[in-house]
């Protein structure tokens, strides 16, 4: 009789376990859901005040500067930082040689496959390899200092040092430093600035290879600054109010955009505080852009740039360590992936190639 009893009990406590067991997979996958529906929320609103902007910004004047030399903002860099500073933009062209270009290029697609394998496999945050999220298919991939990044690095600051020196003073520091990648399907970002203060701190989009008007080349508003925009709304919270404030409509739709459509080689130059937005992506080719920032000494924030800067680069090194110093690590030059097909978490990205 007792051992019927035991085995009863023993019975009656693995079919609990179940039970219990059964519970919390239940209770992981509503808020997994609860999570994903947020998110998704959240992204829709994005979305939909992206569109809003994109109607009213089509009714203003649109331009695609020529840009400047290379040569030319290396000979006379106090006009071109008059330039910069006065409409907070400036196209450099060819400043990166192609060869460089390609190895940085085919790194940034070895790098950006195994750094969504290692988020998917969970060994890893997605935050020490990504910077902040932002719409679907947009990857901030933050960069070390290999041979091939450094190398990039080093010829654009060889041509634009004196006039970051002239804009940001003799020792600007480097706050940022990532490759930007917009997927085919990309879609539109809201019109923000990177930073609150104008003048202190200058960033650089580098184009790895031909951007056109169809791959999401960011738009640019010259001249205009965040203070020109109000941003109280566009907060998380209020993310369900897509009715755009009077001042923000007025200035899309009468103010001149710049598209920032570049070449193989080229530099966009902006004040992280001027407005812009990265546009769609349209095309069947992915647009891989790199991107370093630099900024006043006395202006650097603890966490300036942290989203987009690895922790073991945050204020280490400064303009200097790249026009005079050689490269602390040599690295194998990358084979470019052919084909490959990932899932990244949560399934907020989904791509087959990097082209």
């Amino acid at each position: 009789c007792n051992n019927k009893h035991t085995t009863v009990m023993l019975y009656c406590a693995a079919l609990l376990r179940v039970v219990l067991s059964i519970c919390a997979q239940v209770c992981v996958c509503l808020n997994v859901y609860n999570f994903d529906a947020t998110v998704s929320h959240i992204e829709a609103n994005e979305a939909a005040i992206a569109e809003k902007e994109k109607m009213l910004m089509d009714l203003a004047p649109i331009q695609t500067p020529a840009g400047v030399s290379a040569t030319l903002v290396h000979q006379q860099p106090a006009s071109a930082a008059s330039e910069l500073e006065q409409h907070g933009y400036l196209r450099v062209k060819r400043v990166l040689s192609p060869s460089v270009s390609l190895l940085l290029l085919a790194l940034v697609r070895e790098q950006l496959a195994r750094s969504i394998a290692s988020v998917n496999a969970g060994t890893i945050e997605e935050t020490e390899l990504f910077g902040a999220g932002g719409p679907r298919k947009r990857f901030d991939l933050k960069l070390d200092l290999p041979h091939q990044v450094h190398a990039t690095l080093k010829e654009a600051v060889e041509t634009l040092h004196s006039l970051l020196q002239t804009l940001l003073g003799p020792e600007p520091e480097l706050t940022e430093l990532s490759a930007v990648v917009a997927l085919p399907g990309a879609t539109r970002q809201i019109v923000h600035a990177d930073v609150l203060t104008k003048g202190t701190s200058i960033s650089a989009f580098c184009a790895l290879q031909d951007v056109d008007d169809k791959m999401g080349p960011t738009v640019f508003l010259p001249g205009a600054f965040r203070q020109l925009m109000d941003f109280e709304r566009y907060d998380e919270r209020q993310l369900g109010d897509r009715v755009l404030p009077k001042a923000n409509s007025r200035l899309l739709r009468t103010h001149t955009r710049y598209l920032g459509v570049m070449e193989q080689g080229d530099i966009t130059l902006y004040d992280q505080n001027i407005l812009h937005a990265g546009t769609a992506n349209n095309s069947s080719r992915s647009r891989a852009l790199f991107v370093f920032s630099f900024a006043r000494k006395q202006g650097v924030r603890k966490n300036h740039g942290a989203s987009s800067l690895k922790k073991a680069l945050r204020h280490r090194y400064t303009l200097s360590d790249f026009v005079h110093r050689p490269p602390h690590c040599v690295c194998r030059p990358p084979r470019c992936p052919q084909n490959f097909s990932v899932d990244v978490l949560h399934d907020k990205y989904k791509y087959e190639k990097l082209d």
